[in-house]
């Protein structure tokens, strides 16, 4: 016992220092106003709609030639065929594959409405009975595409050619 009354004694370290308050605390003022940082809000896309017909008992389209600006494209299609039997669709496809798609369209089957998963088809609608629409929206850059049906056999003559162009 005695050893630790000499140890507490034995302290040679000074007295704390007395510290002092500041006189007067303050607050800073908060920034006049705070506005956020948000990125701006994408600008609506503007969709270019687009329309196309069969003509009565012929495997044609009514027309030969589209034309649009680059970006989305809404094509309503129709089918305005005099033939009950006669079911067409429309396939949008890079250009110059209309015959290997046209032929392809064959094995694809009534199923998958004759459209083939081929890497040259960019849209297409499904197979349609007389009076009967449907709309296929691509968006698509400028240049030069191909549109057929692929019924059977009606891509030799039902066919037209789609150019975009640059906004």
């Amino acid at each position: 016992m005695l050893l630790l009354g000499v140890l507490a004694g034995c302290d040679d370290s000074p007295p704390p220092a007395a510290v002092e308050a500041p006189a007067e605390v303050t607050t800073p003022a908060p920034p006049a106003s705070i506005t956020p940082s948000l990125p701006s809000p994408p600008e609506p896309v503007e969709v270019t709609g687009l329309s196309l017909r069969t003509v009565g008992a012929d495997m044609v389209f009514e027309k030969t030639t589209l034309t649009a600006p680059a970006g989305p494209i809404r094509l309503k299609y129709t089918s305005a065929s005099t033939v009950p039997a006669m079911l067409h669709n429309v396939v949008i496809l890079t250009s110059g594959a209309e015959d290997t798609v046209g032929i392809a369209g064959i094995d694809a089957g009534v199923d998958r409405d004759h459209v083939p998963a081929h890497e040259a088809v960019l849209g297409a609608s499904p197979l349609l009975a007389p009076e009967e629409s449907a709309e296929l929206l691509v968006t698509l850059q400028a240049g030069t595409y191909a549109y057929a049906c692929t019924s059977p056999g009606h891509y030799i003559t039902e066919r037209g050619v789609l150019t975009v162009t640059e906004k």
